[in-house]
């Protein structure tokens, strides 16, 4: 699997991020959940489709663990 330095970057600020669960509040869960990634100018060209897909794998397992 061929390294990113962005999508290594963000993979560890998701993988330690905490998962909300609030029964109460659906809507609150879900914005406690959510996760927005903007990369720089520079960073496309860093992230592949193979790379991409491997990190979307890595943040299911790191939310199903937690």
């Amino acid at each position: 699997m061929p390294s990113s330095l962005t999508l290594d970057r963000w993979l560890s600020m998701a993988r330690d991020d905490v998962v909300a669960i609030d029964a109460a509040d659906i809507l609150h869960e879900a914005q406690a959940n959510m996760w927005s990634f903007s990369p720089h100018d520079d960073a496309p060209q860093d992230i592949s489709t193979a790379g991409l897909v491997h990190f979307i794998t890595q943040i299911m397992a790191a939310r199903r663990s937690s």
